[in-house]
């Protein structure tokens, strides 16, 4: 028995697309059971686990694709697409090469050749693969946005931009598309029409997009106040909360009676910045990449809210930044007795030197993530900076990274290993408030230390489409950015950063 009612397959298709793929995931793998080889059965497990990032289920059933159908060029391509998600990018491009070369014709195969490309940091090759796709099907609006993204990748940001909006015109009802439109906008500072298109990160279709169970309010459109409280909503990382929640000031300086959906870890160090605002934890799980928030407790407030808003929406509500940063100085107060503890620690050993943290790396630093991150030897620009001492701020273990600096640049990166960086953020905040400055990659360390008001320098692999003005970050003032532009070129942007960090030190 290898068939299925096509009821099992229209259900889960419809689980799936409301947010919910673990359900039709389940539903069918019962199916599956009874019939295994059914291969539109297998193909349906594999996309929908691949559209919510669950890889190894999404793997599992593309291989029993190929081993029931050795000549599934689908099935070969699909699963050539989880490799380069999970950030196996070298062996999905040797696949997708040698299925290119038999199949030329097919734009899907060529689509995803580029894309591994692209993720195994060969975007000149993924360019080029790109203009010849776009050149022979002008009307293929994916082939434009891939090559958009490798024109971004090469530091091309016009350029880039030009072929977003062409895909953006052919396919205008694409979520991916449109919010790759907005990202291109953003990067090159157009700021007002890259917030608006920014709203298309909410569409349902998009995997990452938050699903909010239990939320039976009006979403607030801006323009007046509400009637009554407004609950800011979170969305994504950690990152994202401390920058997107400097826009909540502005809401209490206009009037508006705030409550605040933060990290759990951030409660505290939200209730004590901003005490005009109501903070609650968040609870959120994930399904593959998707958040998920409840809000079934929202009742039991004193003054519940009336209307809801997600914050890294309140740009485009607000029509911020203007002039200057959102929070100019930050936003943020450290616990002032940690602050203080920490400070005497330092001053004990009797060293001098201007105190800068430092953090090098991310918990994410993996596949296609790596070309974001200098390399070791490239930090000797700001590590050979006399007059510092520098403290480690990473919240994963170091000491390995620690003893190849010191190896590389006789430097002694301070340990602070008393204290969970990860899990204690009001003791990192305090920390980095101890501090006269932070230096790091792009990560929550860095947002943390300048929505903390911290003189801080962030070096980026690649230009960000997050806002800068004057070359501050957008929402944190106190942050600012160096960017690899083109990618990769670290040489010059650690140069630049060091630069800023010796101003940080004379006070400049």
């Amino acid at each position: 028995m290898n068939e299925i009612d096509p009821r099992v397959m229209d259900t889960a298709l419809r689980l799936a697309g409301d947010g919910h793929p673990h359900k039709a995931l389940d539903l069918l793998g019962e199916a599956a059971r009874t019939a295994p080889d059914n291969l539109p059965l297998l193909f349906a497990i594999g996309n929908i686990a691949k559209a919510a990032g669950l890889y190894d289920e999404a793997e599992r059933a593309f291989r029993a694709v190929l081993d029931r159908r050795p000549t599934a060029v689908e099935a070969a391509v699909n699963l050539a697409n989880v490799l380069v998600a999970r950030g196996d990018a070298a062996p999905a491009v040797r696949m997708l090469t040698r299925i290119h070369a038999l199949a030329p014709q097919l734009p899907t195969v060529a689509l995803s050749l580029g894309a591994a490309l692209m993720a195994d940091d060969r975007p000149t090759e993924a360019l080029a693969l790109y203009d010849r796709l776009a050149a022979d099907h002008p009307e293929l609006a994916k082939a434009h946005a891939n090559r958009g993204e490798a024109l971004a990748r090469l530091g091309r940001h016009a350029e880039a931009l030009a072929a977003v909006e062409t895909a953006h015109r052919l396919s205008p009802e694409d979520a991916g598309i449109a919010l790759n439109h907005a990202f291109a906008l953003l990067t090159l500072g157009r700021t007002r029409e890259g917030f608006a298109a920014y709203e298309s990160r909410l569409a349902g279709d998009l995997p990452t997009a938050p699903l909010r169970e239990g939320l039976a309010l009006p979403r607030w459109e801006g323009g007046s106040p509400p009637d009554g409280p407004l609950l800011v909503v979170a969305e994504q990382g950690l990152g994202d909360e401390l920058r997107f929640s400097a826009a909540v000031g502005v809401l209490l300086a206009r009037g508006i009676s705030v409550v605040l959906e933060a990290e759990p870890r951030l409660v505290a160090l939200f209730a004590r910045s901003l005490p005009g605002a109501r903070i609650i934890p968040h609870d959120r799980r994930r399904i593959g990449l998707r958040p998920v928030f409840r809000y079934q407790q929202l009742h039991q407030l004193r003054a519940s809210p009336v209307a809801w808003i997600e914050a890294g929406s309140l740009p485009h509500r607000l029509h911020l930044p203007a002039s200057e940063p959102i929070a100019s100085q930050g936003f943020l107060r450290a616990d002032a007795d940690r602050t203080a503890a920490f400070r005497r620690r330092f001053a004990e050993t009797g060293d001098a030197r201007r105190l800068v943290g430092v953090v090098w790396g991310s918990s994410r630093q993996s596949g296609s993530r790596r070309r974001l991150y200098p390399p070791a030897e490239a930090w000797g620009p700001i590590l050979n900076i006399s007059g510092i001492r520098f403290v480690d701020l990473q919240y994963t273990d170091s000491r390995a990274d620690r003893e190849n600096f010191r190896t590389l640049f006789g430097v002694e990166i301070a340990p602070v290993d008393e204290l969970d960086k990860r899990d204690d953020i009001d003791g990192a905040a305090a920390l980095a408030a101890a501090l006269d400055g932070v230096v790091g990659v792009s990560s929550s360390v860095t947002a943390l230390a300048g929505a903390l008001g911290v003189p801080t320098i962030e070096i980026l692999g690649e230009r960000s489409w997050l806002p800068m003005i004057d070359g501050r970050d957008g929402w944190l003032g106190a942050l600012r950015r160096v960017e690899a532009d083109p990618a990769g070129h670290w040489a010059d942007a650690m140069s630049r950063a060091a630069k800023l960090v010796a101003a940080i030190i004379r006070g400049a």
